[in-house]
Formats: C-alpha cells, structure tokens, sequence
C-alpha cells in the first residue's frame, strides 16, 4: 500500500481529495496540512511514498516545498494544482516535481499519477500537454 501526504490549503478540496483517494485499495492517506512548513514536518515524520503538493500555499510556494522535499527525503512528489500555464509546468519540474495533474482531473488519473510517480514514471495531465509545445 502507497502512503500519501496532501499537502493543500484548501480545506474542501482537501477533504475532498483525501476521501476519494482513501477509497484507492493500493493507497493510504497517512496525513495531511494546509502549508507548506506543516506539511514538511508532516512528511519528515510520516516518511510516505509519494506527496501531493499545491503550487499556492499560504506560507512559501509549492515549488520551494518541492525542492525542499526532493532534497531531504525520497518522497515523491506529484503537483496538485490549478496552474495550467507553461512556466508553472516548467518550474514544478525543474524544483523536481515527479508529475504534475490538475484539480479538475478524475481521481483515476490521479490515482495513476500518485502509482506512476513511486515507480519513476512522470505523468503530465493530458489537457496540459500541448501547452508545453
């Protein structure tokens, strides 16, 4: 079983998120917060396989959590946002994004993204993949 930390600040797209990947058999949600430092002592006590990140966070950016995750633990880290334009796709993966989906994906492809990411394997939401030509 995957464990998952979310690391968002909305509270409703949290719970939200958190229920529907919950019901994945392979996946266990063993935390979550709404920062960026929250977050970070979460994940450096939890230790899981793979983090969901938001770019916008309250207090640092999701791209500083990122880096900040990639250089301390062996956390995978799929971003989990809003953003679609080209310079945030950019950026989550030059910080060392693993993947990147957006909100408004179904909770199979994010399930795949989270799956995809601990085995290696980047995936880009499909409605963003022409933007980065």
């Amino acid at each position: 079983m995957l464990k998952v930390v979310i690391v968002e600040p909305e509270i409703f797209t949290l719970l939200g998120i958190k229920g529907a990947i919950s019901q994945s058999p392979d996946i266990e949600v063993t935390g979550d917060a709404t920062s960026g430092k929250l977050g970070f002592q979460l994940i450096e006590q939890v230790n899981p396989d793979v983090v969901l990140v938001d770019l916008l966070l309250p207090d640092m950016s999701g791209l500083e959590l990122t880096r900040s995750i990639k250089r301390n633990t062996n956390s995978k880290v799929v971003i989990f946002t809003n953003q679609t334009h080209s310079d945030f796709i950019n950026s989550a993966f030059r910080h060392g994004a693993d993947s990147y989906m957006l909100k408004s994906a179904d909770i199979e492809l994010i399930e795949l993204a989270i799956k995809r990411a601990y085995f290696n394997e980047c995936l880009l939401d499909p409605k963003l993949a022409k933007k980065l030509l």
